[in-house]
C-alpha cells in the first residue's frame, strides 16, 4: 500500500540460505503506518503467515488503539499459527507510527518485538537515536539468559537449560 504520508524503503538479502525466510509489512495510511520485519527460522511459513495476517487485520480493523490491543493481536496470531502445526518460527519487530495532529508536532511511535530482533531509530544524518533497550535499541531482546525472560518461560511451563 502506498501513502503520501510516509517515505519507506525495503531491502532484503537471503545470504547463504537456499531461500528467503523473512517477511516484512508496510501498511501506510494517511495518518498512521505499521512497519514490521519478521525473521523466519526453519522456513518461511511463520514469517509469511504473520505478515499476511497482520495486513489483513489492519485492513479490517485499522490501527490498534492501545498496547493491550497490539498484545491481543500478537497472541491471537501466534495461536492461529500454532494451530496450523506448520514447522517454522519467527521473531518479529514492528513500529506503529502516528503522524502529528498539528503542523510542527511530534510523531508518536509504538514499538514492539518478539524474540531477539531489534528496533533502532535512525536519524537523517545516519546516526542512531539512543534507546533504552538492548545495545541502544528501542526494544529489549527476549533471550533466556535474561532473568526476566527466563522467569516468563518458566511461568509458561518451559525450562531453560544452561
Amino acid at each position: 500500500m502506498v501513502s503520501p504520508a510516509f517515505r519507506v524503503g525495503v531491502a532484503e538479502m537471503k545470504g547463504w540460505r537456499p531461500s528467503m525466510e523473512d517477511a516484512h509489512v508496510i501498511y501506510a495510511q494517511d495518518t498512521w503506518g505499521f512497519f514490521g520485519v519478521f525473521d523466519g527460522h526453519g522456513g518461511d511459513q511463520c514469517s509469511g503467515f504473520i505478515a499476511r495476517r497482520i495486513k489483513e487485520e489492519l485492513a479490517k480493523n485499522g490501527m490498534p488503539q492501545s498496547d493491550e490491543a497490539v498484545t491481543e493481536l500478537v497472541f491471537r496470531l501466534d495461536k492461529e499459527f500454532l494451530d496450523s502445526k506448520q514447522p517454522s518460527g519467527s521473531t518479529g519487530t514492528f513500529v506503529i507510527v502516528q503522524k502529528p495532529s498539528a503542523p510542527g508536532g511530534n510523531y508518536k511511535l509504538r514499538v514492539g518485538n518478539i524474540g531477539d530482533s531489534r528496533v533502532l531509530l535512525g536519524r537523517a544524518d545516519g546516526s542512531i537515536f539512543p534507546g533504552n533497550g538492548t545495545e541502544s535499541a528501542l526494544t529489549t531482546d527476549h533471550k533466556p539468559d535474561l532473568e526476566r525472560e527466563r522467569a516468563r518461560i518458566e511461568r509458561a511451563g518451559g525450562n531453560v537449560q544452561e
